[in-house]
C-alpha cells in the first residue's frame, strides 16, 4: 500500500465525520476563522518493517494521522464544544476499525486513538488527537 492510498483512506474517514469546510487538510489555511470548532489535519508515515524474506512477502505499515482540534479563546462553552467533536472523530477510529480508501482492497487497521490535555496558541485552545494506523504492503 502506498503512504497516499493509507492517507486517503483516513482523511476519507474524517470527512464522513466533519464538513470539509471546518477542517484545514495539510497543506490548507484555515478558511473561516469565525467557526464555532475548527480542525486541522496532518498525516504521518512512521515506520516500515519486513514481514519476510521474498519479495512476494509484505511489508508492515505503521504511522498516525494528528487531528488538531480547535476552539477560540474564552469562547463560552469551549470545553463542551470542543470535547464533543473530539468524542465524534473518535467514534470513526476506535480500535480495530478497518478503512479502505476507495474500494482499493488495502486495509487501514486503527490501532489505537489518543487525545492531549491541549494547549493555546494565539487566539486558539486546541487539544491535538493521534489516531494510529498499520496496514500491510506488498513488495511487487
Amino acid at each position: 500500500m502506498s503512504y497516499l492510498s493509507a492517507r486517503n483512506a483516513l482523511v476519507e474517514q474524517f470527512l464522513t465525520l466533519v464538513s470539509v469546510d471546518d477542517a484545514a487538510l495539510e497543506n490548507d489555511v484555515m478558511k473561516d476563522t469565525n467557526k464555532e470548532v475548527w480542525y486541522s489535519i496532518s498525516f504521518h508515515p512512521a515506520s516500515s518493517e519486513s514481514t519476510g524474506k521474498t519479495l512476494a512477502s509484505s511489508d508492515e505499515d505503521r504511522g498516525f494521522m494528528q487531528v488538531s482540534v480547535m476552539v477560540q479563546i474564552n469562547s463560552g462553552n469551549k470545553d463542551l464544544v470542543q470535547l464533543e467533536a473530539i468524542d465524534d472523530i473518535k467514534s470513526g477510529f476506535l480500535y480495530s476499525t478497518s478503512l479502505m480508501y476507495n474500494g482499493s482492497g488495502q486495509k487501514v487497521d486503527i490501532l489505537v486513538t489518543n487525545t492531549n490535555e491541549g494547549r493555546t496558541n494565539d487566539t486558539w485552545f486546541i487539544r491535538d488527537m493521534t489516531i494510529n494506523y498499520l496496514t500491510f504492503s506488498e513488495r511487487v
